[in-house]
């Protein structure tokens, strides 16, 4: 897809992709890795600290 379409989406962290493999690459480290990663707003946590600094711009913008 090139058109920056993005049909393939994880509801529980809102993440939407463009293809289904790197969905499911996704989904997975939800599951397989330590959260130890805490946004102390919500308390939502995060396996990687890339991704914490991803969420935490919800809050800052």
């Amino acid at each position: 897809i090139t058109s920056g379409e993005k049909p393939y989406s994880y509801t529980f962290c809102k993440r939407t992709f463009t293809v289904k493999s790197t969905l499911d690459y996704h989904v997975n480290t939800h599951y397989k890795r330590p959260k130890k990663f805490m946004c102390h707003v919500y308390g939502s946590t995060f396996s990687a600290k890339g991704s914490l600094r991803v969420h935490m711009r919800l809050h800052t913008g």
